[in-house]
């Protein structure tokens, strides 16, 4: 996942194991100066792996909104890098790249990631997900 601002209009992707990408973007550009950028995710429950609708704000202002289909159930590979400002490993967002050329040159004041505890149910479908996942690891070992 990425929060991109290209041609000055923000944006979020999202890469769904290189086989489906979603795009939420806002419509108007960023006006010049400082922003606040925040981008929201409500998850579906019912499970590992559902979806969910993004929401992104600039200062506070809803400017855009779209639905994600799907999200990663289980495990990111070890080789995939978390990244502020550059994108090191597989593109999120094919148009930009993940190469010394995509490297955003302005400043990047603080970046926060709240994860919010997850309901009981939730939870218990995802610990069951994530049981069945390594099951079938061990099996294939």
């Amino acid at each position: 996942m990425v929060v991109v601002c290209q041609g000055r209009r923000s944006a979020y992707g999202y890469n769904f194991l290189g086989l489906m990408r979603f795009t939420v973007a806002s419509t108007k550009p960023l006006a010049p100066g400082k922003a606040t950028i925040k981008f929201d995710f409500a998850y579906d429950g019912g499970g590992p792996g559902q979806g969910g609708m993004g929401t992104l704000f600039v200062n506070d202002q809803k400017v855009a909104e779209g639905r994600i289909e799907h999200t990663q159930a289980g495990m990111f590979s070890a080789d995939e890098t978390a990244d502020v400002g550059i994108d090191l490993g597989t593109p999120v967002v094919e148009a930009i790249g993940s190469d010394a050329k995509s490297k955003f040159t302005g400043k990047i004041s603080k970046v926060t990631v709240e994860v919010k505890e997850m309901k009981a149910p939730e939870k218990a479908a995802a610990d069951k997900g994530q049981a069945a996942a390594a099951k079938r690891k061990a099996m294939s070992d």
